[in-house]
């Protein structure tokens, strides 16, 4: 990645069983310099529903598989808080989890 630019790394996760803690992941790079960095990170990972396995034979898997390939599958979207909103705390996050809890009806 050249200097001053962006690299955008989409990971797609597949929960397969119900988890208490964000999953993390570990990032490894070099510089061009030969500086070495290594930063931890936990994942935002919100397991909205989980359901019971399925047993698919392997045609059966790339049916339905292949249905989730094309345009309008995924949303993406970053937004900025104002410069005069208040910050993201404790508070707020118990509020964002109760409107997500409530809105999905779980």
């Amino acid at each position: 990645v050249a200097t001053k630019t962006q690299a955008k790394l989409l990971i797609l996760v597949e929960v397969t069983a119900p988890f208490d803690d964000a999953p993390s992941m570990r990032i490894r790079f070099d510089t061009e310099e030969g500086e070495h960095h290594e930063y931890p990170l936990r994942l935002p990972l919100v397991a909205t529903c989980f359901m019971e396995p399925v047993k698919l034979d392997p045609g059966a898997f790339m049916q339905r598989w292949k249905s989730l390939e094309g345009q309008e599958r995924e949303c993406q979207e970053v937004m900025k808080l104002p410069p005069n909103a208040p910050g993201i705390d404790e508070d707020y996050m118990e509020r964002v989890a109760n409107i997500i809890v409530n809105g999905f009806k779980f």
